[in-house]
């Protein structure tokens, strides 16, 4: 199995070895070089107080954003482009605010909701995915509805040099 971390494991028990391994490999040859890739829980888990050697040794770190209202329009009007729409109107005024809501701006979900919400369409008979067809795919997905909050979600995060060195003053 290969080790995750995130949400789907948040006590990340690989990280330890790891770590472990890391120090003994850069004890060899005085340096080694690591790229971890992960979800928000992966920052959170390198800044815990058992993990500070390793996390003072990631030198940088990026979160990426959801993409804003106007973003999310695009992609989806870009993947249908893709998909050979020819320009059609595939999905009715008001579901994109439905699809943002449910979404948050993650490609991931909106991919996600927006193949089942044109199955639902398509299930009814119709060639056009109504605003009732995205809150009938979110329910079905499961997906709960982002806060009014999610828009500083959103808001470009710039990249961190990482933990900040110890001093006397902050």
């Amino acid at each position: 199995s290969r080790p995750r971390a995130g949400a789907e494991d948040p006590g990340a028990p690989w990280l330890s070895p790891a770590r472990a391994r890391w120090a003994t490999e850069a004890d060899r040859d005085g340096r080694i070089g690591v790229v971890l890739v992960g979800q928000t829980g992966l920052s959170q888990q390198l800044d815990a107080p058992d993990m500070a050697e390793l996390g003072k040794r990631a030198r940088l770190r990026f979160h990426l954003t959801g993409l804003s209202p106007d973003q999310t329009h695009g992609y989806i009007m870009q993947r249908l482009a893709i998909a050979g729409s020819h320009g059609r109107e595939i999905f009715q005024p008001g579901s994109f605010e439905v699809i943002d809501r449910y979404c948050g701006g993650a490609p991931r979900l909106i991919n996600s909701l927006c193949d089942c919400a044109l199955r639902i369409a398509a299930g009814a008979g119709r060639d056009q995915v109504q605003p009732e067809d995205v809150e009938a795919a979110g329910k079905q997905l499961k997906l709960p509805a982002w806060s009014e909050g999610s828009a500083a979600a959103r808001a470009p995060a710039p990249a961190e040099a990482g933990p900040e060195p110890e001093s006397g003053t902050h």
